[in-house]
């Protein structure tokens, strides 16, 4: 699974990154934390308490903020396109 936690209004690597996702193909459920709380809480339990976003569960692999690196990695993206 993977899941993209997002704000209720867009933070800079929101857009980025499903642009990124979506020119991949990549698939992705996405959460609104200011909508499901228990999610919010999720967030800042990887946070220290602070509900930073975007924030990636790729199959258990917490990612804070779109590391494009780590997430291509986990993802198998091999990058040619340009960024965002």
């Amino acid at each position: 699974t993977f899941m993209r936690f997002v704000p209720g209004s867009c933070g800079a690597g929101v857009p980025a990154s499903a642009t990124h996702f979506n020119l991949h193909g990549i698939t992705f459920k996405e959460v609104n934390i200011t909508r499901d709380r228990q999610a919010a809480a999720l967030v800042r339990s990887w946070t220290g308490g602070y509900e930073t976003t975007p924030a990636f569960d790729v199959n258990g692999t917490v990612i804070i903020n779109f590391d494009k690196a780590k997430l291509n990695e986990l993802l198998g993206i091999q990058d040619d396109l340009p960024s965002f």
